[in-house]
């Protein structure tokens, strides 16, 4: 089965190319953690935002809004 990560599938012939080549190479690692967006949210503009980054809008906000804080939904 091949990998999802695009870097795992072909690390080993990047790695021949990038000393063949001699060009910079750069490897970051993205954080895999997830925001659960719980107390963390404001309402911007009619705007619900989280710190994280995410950002939604619609009908209902208030809604989500109250579900992210923690408040009962019914």
């Amino acid at each position: 089965m091949k990998s999802k990560s695009f870097y795992k599938q072909f690390g080993e012939d990047i790695d021949k190319e990038v000393k063949k080549y001699k060009a910079f190479s750069e490897r970051t690692e993205l954080p895999s953690t997830k925001c659960d967006h719980k107390g963390k949210v404001k309402i911007i503009d009619g705007e619900l935002r989280c710190s994280c980054g995410a950002g939604w809008r619609g009908p209902e906000i208030d809604t989500l809004f109250d579900y992210f804080m923690g408040k009962d939904v019914k």
